[in-house]
């Protein structure tokens, strides 16, 4: 079966949530949500965006994505102004400008550029998972 670079797409998004849900992960593996403070395991939460990932120039920006619960991220529509102060709090006031500018940006990726991007976010996988087996 040949992939096109929808599947890439789709890959790349899977490690790239897992990177941003376990990079806050105390060791335990439970992480705080960005907009109520709810406390769970990386497994059961999303990695939120500020703005949409249909803005490709933002969808694998760190600075856009954070860690939400479910609850925040489905049935909350994302907290969007709560979500909002906790980028300025974490970034600084010229964030929500500097996103908003960056998702007008035409961004083309291709089937090596995703292959690029999940082989780093293994990487840093396999880095937590060395850094969680060292906490035991």
């Amino acid at each position: 079966m040949k992939k096109n670079l929808t599947w890439w797409k789709k890959k790349a998004d899977k490690y790239f949530s897992q990177y941003i849900r376990r990079r806050h992960a105390d060791h335990n593996g439970n992480v705080v949500c960005i907009t109520c403070g709810a406390i769970k395991h990386w497994k059961q939460v999303h990695a939120g965006h500020y703005i949409p990932r249909n803005h490709l120039s933002v969808r694998f920006d760190e600075r856009n994505v954070a860690v939400q619960c479910v609850g925040c991220n489905m049935f909350g529509s994302g907290k969007h102004d709560v979500f909002a102060m906790a980028l300025i709090t974490k970034y600084g006031k010229d964030i929500l400008e500097d996103l908003n500018n960056e998702k007008l940006r035409c961004v083309k990726y291709t089937i090596a550029n995703y292959e690029d991007m999940i082989g780093g976010y293994k990487d840093s996988l396999v880095a937590f998972d060395l850094r969680d087996i060292g906490n035991l």
